[in-house]
């Protein structure tokens, strides 16, 4: 959960978050007025979120090495700058585009690698489908959930349903 010009914004995490535990969701919008403490990450949760960079960052060398032309958003700096920037690759038609970030109405969503596919919408004769990576050997029912709400944002960015979705898995 974030804020945007005053507006709340939810991602997928945040309704994955309210679906396991709505406490959670409450203590969410607590901390949106008035910041709760945090305890540090555990060595082995920074372990875990480090190897899950580092099999994104594998996947995004794998696509590079097969001359797929691919735009990287920032993943600091204005909100804003980021919603743009990610329009304005998929505008311009790019293979993939790395760390998207969508919007529809008070929903957002970071996705890891939204891809081209020949199938027309209102960016012309492409649109894009989600391709998310996770340090799972499996996918679980929230890595589905993530996906289906990255494909509801993609379909308000480019006007047509993404035919697909898909996951990277560790293995």
């Amino acid at each position: 959960m974030q804020k945007l010009d005053n507006a709340v914004l939810f991602s997928a995490s945040d309704l994955v978050h309210f679906l396991s535990c709505r406490h959670h969701t409450a203590l969410d919008l607590i901390h949106l007025q008035s910041p709760l403490p945090t305890s540090a990450d555990s060595p082995d949760a920074a372990l875990f979120q480090g190897k899950g960079v580092e099999h994104e960052q594998a996947y995004l060398a794998l696509l590079q090495k097969d001359d797929r032309q691919v735009v990287e958003i920032p993943t600091s700096g204005s909100l804003t700058a980021r919603i743009d920037a990610t329009r304005q690759a998929m505008a311009s038609g790019v293979d993939v585009i790395y760390q998207a970030v969508l919007l529809k109405n008070d929903w957002i969503g970071y996705v890891d690698f939204p891809c081209r596919v020949e199938i027309p919408s209102d960016l012309g004769e492409h649109s894009y489908e989600v391709l998310d990576t996770k340090l799972s050997k499996a996918p679980t029912a929230k890595h589905v959930l993530k996906l289906c709400v990255y494909s509801d944002l993609l379909e308000v960015n480019q006007g047509v349903t993404p035919h697909g979705m898909d996951l990277i898995l560790e293995d």
